[in-house]
């Protein structure tokens, strides 16, 4: 109704604006049949202008219509959101379906159209602070994802790197930059491992062992 205020102050003749039909998917078997039986005696021939109510329709929407009701029905509705349609001006519901049909209310107690526009448009265009805060969010969930992803693809043996698995090369170069950057250059002495294990890792570092350290200081001897 585009003019509610004019009707429900002084009593005016409504003036109703069609912006959409529902078809029979978009209503129950149950309601269907209600409007149907309840609506018989009441439906004139469509026109836009009758004693009761004038319609106003846009040509360029080309919607069919047959029937009118002298007293029109109230229902309730709703929609995949709202869009213009096309060679219209205004929003409407987008795959309109009906919810609820109300036989204690009068088309008075309905939104008007201005009401249903300015419902449209707070839906439709989103604020400006709202959507400055989405994209903050957005920015720190995708920051939250890469730190996520980062772990996902990070060895379980990162956190206890051995002599051993440095001298035999089984550490990637990624391995060895993170343990570069978290205790400075790989070294024997920035390794911190018991006294007796260390000795033994300085041979492995440095080619060194017990059994050629013995053969050469001439301890013991192969030959025999």
């Amino acid at each position: 109704m585009e003019n509610k205020d004019e009707v429900c102050r002084y009593n005016g003749k409504p003036r109703f604006r069609i912006v959409d039909v529902i078809d029979k998917h978009g209503i129950s078997k149950e309601d269907l049949i209600y409007l149907n039986r309840h609506g018989y005696f009441r439906r004139v021939p469509f026109a836009e202008v009758i004693p009761e109510f004038n319609v106003a329709l846009d040509p360029g929407r080309r919607l069919q219509l047959v029937d009118l009701f002298r007293e029109p029905f109230t229902v309730e509705v709703v929609g995949a959101g709202f869009a213009k349609p096309a060679n219209a001006r205004y929003y409407t519901l987008r795959f309109l379906r009906v919810l609820k049909v109300y036989n204690d209310r009068s088309f008075r107690d309905s939104i008007s159209f201005k009401e249903m526009q300015e419902m449209a448009k707070r839906c439709v265009e989103m604020p400006y602070d709202q959507e400055q805060e989405e994209r903050s969010w957005f920015r720190r969930l995708g920051g939250y994802e890469q730190v996520v992803e980062g772990s996902r693809t990070s060895s379980p043996s990162d956190d206890s790197v051995s002599v051993a698995d440095v001298h035999a090369g089984r550490q990637g170069i990624r391995q060895q930059e993170k343990v570069e950057t978290a205790v400075g250059p790989l070294r024997p002495e920035n390794i911190s491992i018991p006294p007796l294990k260390r000795e033994r890792a300085l041979e492995l570092l440095h080619g060194d062992s017990t059994f050629k350290r013995a053969k050469r200081d001439g301890i013991y001897d192969d030959s025999k």
